[in-house]
């Protein structure tokens, strides 16, 4: 069953009720309060990784000696990282080994107001040097003989991958928020790093796929508004319904 299948009513005993959340509860009661059964055995993420926040930002650490380019929350989208605008914070030298980017990390939006949002992960690939990142971003940096970024960051878009802070997140004025301990806790199934590493082939392949398809669609939307424009003006004339001749009343 998955969330979209929620109860709109249900009753639980008090004896149980362990948070106040609809939403919580009804994942406890149709069994969603747990990741399904995986035949290679589930991990918490802080047993293959580090986990850090970034640097606060604050009106001392404004661009100055040590300007440095840092991603915010509006970087880090699902599965990719969007950097068309790239702002700078200041960064003393003693302080860069720690807040770095290294390729192969994965970033965590701490926040969002929307659940098909919160906790979105995206891989840093180091496409710029010398860049940090802010605190509302969390860092998990893998081992990576164990667990490939790029698998544990298809992992945690899932919708099952995600649960996990569903479950956990809290919220304040409609904020969800998660932090470092629910990302260290958060489970996620390991693969041999063979069995990983053909996922993500599979992975890719339908990547590409999906973006011919995707393509195709564009092409076909374009050449459909056209024939509408034209029989609108009467540049093409209109096609008669199926079964019937022209002029039939």
């Amino acid at each position: 069953m998955s969330y979209k299948n929620r109860p709109k009513t249900f009753a639980v005993p008090w004896k149980i009720l362990e948070r106040w959340s609809a939403s919580f509860m009804a994942d406890t009661i149709i069994g969603l309060g747990k990741p399904p059964p995986s035949s290679f055995g589930y991990y918490r993420l802080g047993e293959l990784a580090t986990v850090s926040y970034g640097i606060q930002k604050s009106p001392a650490n404004r661009p100055d000696q040590h300007p440095r380019p840092y991603l915010r929350v509006a970087n880090v989208r699902k599965g990719y990282l969007d950097l068309s605008e790239i702002r700078e914070i200041n960064v003393p030298d003693e302080d860069m080994d720690f807040y770095r980017l290294e390729p192969g990390d994965i970033l965590f939006v701490e926040g969002n107001g929307s659940r098909s949002e919160l906790g979105r992960v995206a891989m840093w690939n180091g496409e710029i040097p010398d860049c940090v990142h802010q605190n509302h971003l969390i860092k998990v940096r893998v081992n990576p003989s164990r667990l490939l970024p790029e698998f544990a960051m298809t992992w945690f878009n899932t919708e099952v991958g995600r649960g996990h802070f569903f479950r956990s997140a809290k919220t304040s004025s409609g904020l969800g928020t998660i932090n470092s301990a629910e990302v260290r806790s958060a489970p996620i199934p390991l693969p041999p790093i063979d069995v990983q590493r053909e996922i993500m082939r599979h992975v890719e392949e339908k990547q590409a796929e999906i973006i011919r398809e995707q393509k195709k669609a564009k092409i076909l939307k374009a050449a459909v508004e056209q024939e509408i424009e034209e029989m609108i003006l009467g540049k093409r004339p209109v096609p008669e319904p199926d079964g019937l001749q022209k002029g039939t009343p």
